[in-house]
């Protein structure tokens, strides 16, 4: 369950949890005391500071008690009180989530403030209706009112208003999916923020720039800018932000499904929690905490953890924390077969988010309660409910939940048996299906961890080194005022000699030369015992020096070892691609059919999980065109098999009879499932493919005009294109268009429905006809004029445009046109998936 930061997944002991009451503080008790004396004049401050002390208590009595505010205010129509007071009521029916209302009482307070044209006040409740309206899904308004909430800030030249207001518009863009304008916002607010010197702000700009590249899946970034926050917190020394940096840290390893890692920060989130007595928070923590043990299977934990996070959000009456952990029990629940348990959460949790119009938490609830209605095969309240969440889904912007909701329809028509909506659904389904998780972000975080380990060792050697720099010049500088005492000693006893021979105090003399000679020996001494101390020391620094250097060498071998391995796995991956080619199909076998052709094949990691396939049986030629499960070497495993089942299947059945090309795809099925032990059952294999299989009559049709041949089809969720002239009564008028023929979908492996055949298809089609067989790669390649970053997909309509538009070239020409395309659609960005497009002219 994600929240704005996201509070997941914390091993600790729950027992010393404690009960969370509804006692009023010392303070709110001591101010209900004066209430009852206190002068007119006081009154209304009284309230309001009432109010305001319940407001993480009780929201009902800070309700009560603004009201009492608002009365007393227009009693004695102070429209400067009745304006705060109604300020404070849209406050707190934010808190409750009762947005519309909270609206109603924020357009007052706004009034009013025009009237004695406040100009801060007005800016205020301006920025705050922003807030809400951004809430209820109207980003336009929110604009608006944002909008003039900094040009009132600008007059007043107030700039820290104007960064907060930006940062705020910044929030808008980043939930609308506009990373780049909300990046620009944040930076704006952050840089005011620091002319200002406003530390909080400067937090927590740096924490929104993070959730940016965070929810962007930018994770190395957002980390960095996470730790920086989390220095600038330090300064401030406030507890609730520094959990709150910790929980987001916590959450980019936990969506990095390093779990050991976000437990750290989470529960180091949750101590301070609990000894600031953050009690909403804490709750976010339990339910979290929950969800976590019921991942684990400890079901009493996860229980427990449940209750007690409830039982708190119900006493702050915190209507939409409430609604969710309802709803992880009745997940709890539901998962266990307990689908009455289950439902009856479900219902609360519903009636909840209706209250506070939680679009998407309605649609959540209802998809969930049209589940456990489905599993009691009652169908008419199951698609009740999937229609009333379809019809939330339309104004809210959830691509997940429009997946799950149409997956949900398509099991639905399924158990009732319309396959033909079931199929329609899931086809939906297929089209906004995407993954976006990057693999290579987990290397770069190790990274950054390594250049961190590597920094710290370089500035211990350098600050070796300049303590070692000063020790010798301490050593050159006392050396020199040796020097020089020894020049003055030896000036002293010298004038003192000559000042003997020519005086009668020979003895004076001769004894205070000899005090001379004691100092000096002192003064050897001393300087004798700090040249051991500084060899001593530069030993030491010596010993570390040698520490680090074997470091260091360790350190190389490791890299070198590494990179011996990485060689000698991509010179195996090599050969098994030269493995690969060899088991494909000559490219005689289409070179003797067809009047021309061409085949596009780009593995995405040396050896393909895409393959080709071709055979010529009599006056019959075969070709395939399949994309297995995966990519790399497992892929290549599967295009192996493949190959050989095809190879086997086709030489059977052309020895049998005529060839047919469902019946071909039916028993590649079947020996697929055979071979890799499929059962279906949840754990076990699923691997298969997706194929198109086309089998061509090379004896043409009888036809007074021109030339027509037959042509089969079968396919699994892989469709073929076939660009044909289309001729009207007049010879000279004819139109070219491209057909699309569809599969099956399903794959040729295990599947719900793998007891239903494939579908034949048969068409007659004109001599010069394209026929293109291809798998998903070419469509799904990310790139474009954007793909600095990160592109979109090149997508089917695009490719079938490029093929009408060269209908008239050669196959070879085609074919380096589309080569051309791909490559500078890809421009820098890696390949996405193995390529394969056949073409076929006949």
């Amino acid at each position: 369950m994600k929240t704005l930061y996201i509070v997941l997944f914390i091993f600790i002991d729950l027992s010393f949890l404690p009960g969370f009451s509804q006692d009023t503080s010392p303070e709110i008790d001591s101010l209900i005391s004066v209430l009852k004396s206190c002068s007119e004049k006081n009154r209304f401050d009284v309230l309001t500071r009432i109010s305001d002390g319940y407001l993480n208590y009780s929201l009902d009595k800070s309700r009560e008690y603004a009201i009492q505010s608002l009365d007393f205010a227009k009693r004695i129509k102070d429209k400067n009180k009745i304006a705060t007071s109604d300020k404070k009521l849209g406050i707190i029916e934010y808190y409750a989530g009762n947005l519309e209302k909270g609206l109603q009482y924020f357009d007052e307070s706004l009034k009013l403030y025009e009237e004695l044209k406040d100009k801060k006040q007005i800016c205020n409740v301006t920025n705050n209706i922003g807030l809400m309206q951004a809430d209820l899904g109207n980003n336009q308004e929110a604009i608006k009112y944002y909008e003039k909430s900094m040009e009132l800030d600008k007059e007043l030249g107030d700039s820290t208003g104007v960064g907060l207001t930006i940062g705020n518009l910044a929030t808008i863009y980043l939930n609308i999916g506009d990373y780049e304008k909300a990046l620009k916002l944040y930076n704006q607010s952050l840089n005011i923020a620091k002319n200002s010197k406003d530390n909080p702000r400067i937090v927590s700009n740096l924490c929104n720039i993070g959730l940016v590249y965070h929810t962007w899946g930018k994770y190395t970034t957002a980390v960095t800018y996470y730790l920086d926050a989390l220095k600038e917190s330090e300064k401030e020394n406030d507890p609730k932000v520094k959990a709150q940096i910790l929980l987001n840290l916590g959450v980019i390893y936990y969506d990095w499904k390093n779990y050991n890692k976000a437990l750290e920060y989470y529960k180091e989130a949750y101590e301070i929690q609990n000894s600031v007595k953050s009690y909403v928070d804490a709750a976010k923590t339990l339910m979290d905490i929950g969800v976590l043990y019921d991942k684990w299977g400890k079901d009493e934990l996860a229980m427990d953890a449940y209750q007690k996070s409830l039982k708190i959000c119900r006493g702050t009456e915190n209507k939409y924390e409430t609604a969710m952990i309802l709803f992880n029990l009745a997940t709890f629940y539901d998962t266990r077969n307990k689908s009455i348990e289950g439902l009856k959460y479900l219902k609360e949790a519903l009636q909840i988010r209706k209250e506070i119009e939680d679009n998407r938490g309605i649609a959540s609830c209802l998809n969930s309660m049209g589940n456990i209605y489905m599993k009691q095969d009652d169908y008419s309240e199951a698609l009740s409910c999937f229609e009333e969440s379809e019809k939330i889904l339309k104004s809210v912007e959830s691509m997940d939940l429009m997946m799950n909701n149409l997956l949900n329809f398509s099991d639905l028509y399924y158990d009732m048996g319309d396959y033909k909506k079931s199929r329609d659904y899931l086809y939906k389904y297929g089209v906004l299906r995407d993954s976006t998780f990057s693999a290579n972000t987990q290397k770069e975080l190790a990274n950054l961890q390594t250049r961190y380990e590597t920094d710290k060792k370089e500035k211990e050697i350098q600050l070796l080194n300049k303590d070692n720099e000063l020790r010798q010049m301490e050593i050159k500088k006392k050396n020199e005022e040796m020097k020089k005492q020894r020049i003055l000693i030896y000036s002293f006893v010298f004038g003192f000699i000559i000042i003997l021979v020519f005086s009668v105090f020979l003895y004076r003399l001769y004894m205070q030369k000899k005090k001379a000679n004691i100092l000096l020996f002192e003064k050897n001494a001393q300087i004798l015992q700090q040249n051991e101390e500084i060899t001593a020391q530069r030993d030491e620094i010596e010993a570390q020096r040698d520490e680090i250097e074997a470091q260091r060498d360790h350190a190389e071998q490791q890299r070198d070892m590494i990179g011996h391995q990485k060689m000698e796995i991509e010179s195996s991956i090599h050969y098994a691609k030269r493995i690969q080619t060899a088991v494909l199909p000559t490219k005689e076998i289409i070179n003797q059919s067809v009047q021309d052709y061409f085949i596009l094949f780009y593995p995405r990691d040396i050896v393909s999980g895409d393959f080709y396939w071709a055979s010529r049986k009599c006056d019959q030629l075969v070709v395939a065109a399949a994309d297995c499960t995966g990519h790399g070497v497992p892929g290549a495993f599967m295009s192996m098999l493949g190959v050989s089942f095809l190879n086997e299947i086709v030489n059977r059945l052309a020895s049998s009879g005529t060839l047919d090309a469902s019946e071909i795809l039916n028993q590649l099925r079947n020996q697929i499932i055979f071979s890799l032990h499929q059962t279906g059952k949840e754990g076990g294999s699923k691997d298969g493919m997706d194929i198109s299989l086309i089998i061509l009559d090379m004896v043409p049709q009888n036809n007074s005009v021109s030339k027509s041949f037959k042509l089969q089809y079968a396919g699994a969720n892989n469709p073929i294109y076939i660009v044909r002239q289309v001729k009207s009564l007049k010879v000279e008028n004819a139109d070219v268009i491209l057909d699309e023929l569809k599969p099956d979908k399903m794959p040729v492996g295990v599947h719900e429905r793998q007891d239903i055949s494939f579908t034949k298809k048969e068409i007659i089609i004109p001599e010069g006809s394209q026929i293109y067989l291809f798998s998903d790669g070419y469509a799904d390649q990310f790139g474009g004029p954007k793909s600095s970053a990160g592109g979109k997909k090149f997508k089917y309509l695009q490719l079938k445009e490029k093929l009408l538009e060269w209908k008239d070239q050669s196959m070879e020409v085609q074919k380096e046109n589309l080569d051309k395309t791909f490559q500078n659609w890809k421009g820098n960005l890696d390949q996405t998936d193995d390529v394969l497009l056949i073409g076929l002219k006949v």
